[in-house]
């Protein structure tokens, strides 16, 4: 793995990149809400055929940060990360996570972003914060935050599986100042009168068992996005490419193929 930066906005980012990204068609990966790339632990092991780079977004390991509280303006910081670091590095197929998602939602809407295909994995066009994540906010309690995310069904179906330890890295990596403004600059996020904007060809992932964003928030992506389809992940919570990541990889494998074809 590569560590690299780029410079826009005034600010400088970090991603890491796997694989000959110098090739042909590399895929964008961006975390979600308290993550930074660490949470793509399996596809940096299965980007042997397919290069992939994720983005750090601003404020945590090593991108710095914006002066932006949480709502919109956050979001839009990330958007013009993600932009940034698509430019630099000549990616087909972009992929949002959960806030992610998000992000890319924003880039695709708000910043001119035409990507080869975009994957909405995990997301919405619209958040619901749950009373028992806003009370944990309101306690400051991090690792009270940690284990409820990962112990209680939330971020994985299966909470003893062995990658929930790379969340757990990932969420501690970027600390609680970073998941509080993510998560609640979700909860200013709403794009659901802008998805008919979208041309990019669009996959919506949702997972089965996922607590936090269920499936009916994707299906309502691949009914209102023009022309985008949806796929489930049976046996996942939200974590999927960390719970399933055979599964996530097939789903993403095929989109990919399917929108860059033989070049």
């Amino acid at each position: 793995m590569r560590t690299e930066t780029v410079t826009h906005d005034g600010r400088t980012t970090t991603y890491r990149a796997v694989g000959d990204t110098d090739g042909a068609d590399p895929i964008l990966l961006v975390h979600g809400a308290g993550q930074t790339h660490r949470c793509w632990a399996e596809q940096f092991e299965r980007a042997a055929e397919t290069p992939v780079v994720a983005v750090d977004l601003s404020g945590r390991e090593g991108s710095e940060d914006v002066d932006t509280g949480p709502g919109i303006d956050t979001i839009d910081a990330y958007a013009r990360d993600v932009v940034a670091v698509a430019a630099e590095t000549g990616v087909s197929v972009a992929v949002g996570h959960s806030m992610g998602g998000a992000t890319l939602q924003w880039c695709l809407v708000e910043h001119d972003f035409e990507p080869d295909g975009a994957v909405l994995l995990c997301t919405a066009a619209k958040f619901v914060m749950g009373e028992a994540v806003t009370q944990w906010l309101d306690g400051g309690d991090f690792e009270g935050a940690i284990e409820f995310l990962h112990d209680n069904g939330m971020l994985f179906h299966d909470t003893d599986h062995e990658n929930v330890e790379h969340s757990v890295a990932a969420m501690r990596a970027a600390g609680f100042e970073m998941l509080e403004r993510d998560l609640l600059s979700c909860g200013h996020f709403d794009v659901r009168d802008r998805l008919g904007e979208i041309t990019t060809p669009t996959l919506a992932i949702t997972a089965e068992h996922d607590m936090l964003t269920p499936p009916s928030f994707g299906e309502y992506l691949g009914e209102n996005v023009p022309g985008a389809t949806h796929a489930e992940i049976d046996e996942s919570g939200h974590m999927a490419m960390l719970e399933r990541p055979a599964a996530f990889e097939t789903l993403l494998t095929e989109f990919h193929e399917s929108v860059t074809g033989d070049r």
